[in-house]
């Protein structure tokens, strides 16, 4: 009896702390602070934020639902991977991004609790190393993109210039790396440009604050011989879909064949939005982007950096 009421007192208490940490924890799920850290290590961390907050709500519905058959466990995964899946999308059209990391993040801390805090069997270990595995996972990604980041800072005022194998994995876009063309070091970057279809390629893994800089300049080699068209823009953090390219610095690029620079003032970015000044603190990310092409072509970018 003395045991029954000892173990009642400290599921109270747990309860009680798990419930003010969800109320406190719920709101910063959606209304991120807005701090200032140019290097995006914040939000790395911040955004691990995704596995305590689901591990919490599991541990209430553990209080309130035995969950205690394979089918009850799996059932309830699968309604965390349904709901984290519509979260995500609801969050793509209100202009956030949305991520399967975050997703897998939200089911990390959800099995962690439901399968630890079941009735041990075969099934339920399994879930406890799948989701332990998952952790470890995540943990890992996390710290290897912290590392990244870092590298990002340190090679400053460089933005990109095709050097090591994580640099390509930074670009959105198919980019690979190439001993031809360089004009920085031994290696350029070849974009693919895709035939009937619009190419964007994005940096966004960039050190966010360029003050102290006079302009952005970069290489662009073009192996054929006639012209061909980019559009570049640089966006900063308050960019506004709405207003679309009234809202960013966009230029249109003529590559000539041959081997291309272009040098870009601060100046003129910061007041390229219509209605305000771009932010260069705060960038968030550069774009190439390539018009439709009745066939595929490739060029190639190197030395990306502020001067």
């Amino acid at each position: 009896m003395t045991d029954t009421l000892s173990r009642s007192s400290t599921r109270s208490f747990y309860s009680y702390i798990f419930g003010f940490l969800l109320i406190v924890t719920t709101p910063l799920l959606f209304l991120r602070p807005k701090i200032h850290e140019p290097t995006g290590i914040w939000d790395e961390i911040w955004n691990l934020g995704h596995i305590p907050f689901f591990a919490i709500i599991s541990y209430f519905v553990c209080l309130l639902i035995r969950l205690n058959t394979w089918a009850k466990l799996l059932g309830y995964t699968l309604a965390v991977l349904v709901v984290s899946i519509v979260i995500e999308f609801i969050q793509a059209n209100i202009g956030r991004s949305a991520s399967l990391i975050d997703v897998g993040m939200n089911l990390t801390g959800a099995m962690l609790v439901i399968f630890w805090l079941a009735a041990p069997n075969v099934f339920t270990w399994i879930g406890r190393i799948l989701a332990s595995a998952m952790l470890i996972t995540v943990m890992g990604k996390t710290s290897l993109d912290i590392v990244d980041i870092l590298k990002v800072v340190k090679q400053m005022p460089v933005i990109a210039n095709f050097e090591t194998e994580l640099e390509f994995d930074r670009w959105r876009g198919r980019v690979d790396k190439s001993v031809e063309h360089a004009t920085e070091g031994a290696q350029s970057g070849r974009f693919r440009l895709r035939a009937r279809r619009f190419t964007t390629f994005e940096l966004s893994k960039i050190y966010s604050d360029w003050r102290g800089y006079d302009s952005i300049q970069f290489d662009i080699f073009n192996p054929y011989q006639s012209n061909l068209i980019l559009l570049f823009h640089i966006q900063d953090n308050l960019f506004d879909r709405e207003l679309w390219n009234s809202d960013r610095f966009r230029t249109e690029l003529v590559i000539k064949p041959g081997q291309n620079q272009y040098t870009f003032a601060l100046s003129e970015v910061i007041k390229a939005p219509k209605n305000r000044e771009l932010d260069i603190s705060n960038v968030k990310n550069i774009r190439f982007t390539s018009p439709r092409l009745s066939e595929e072509k490739y060029i190639y970018i190197d030395n990306i950096h502020l001067k």
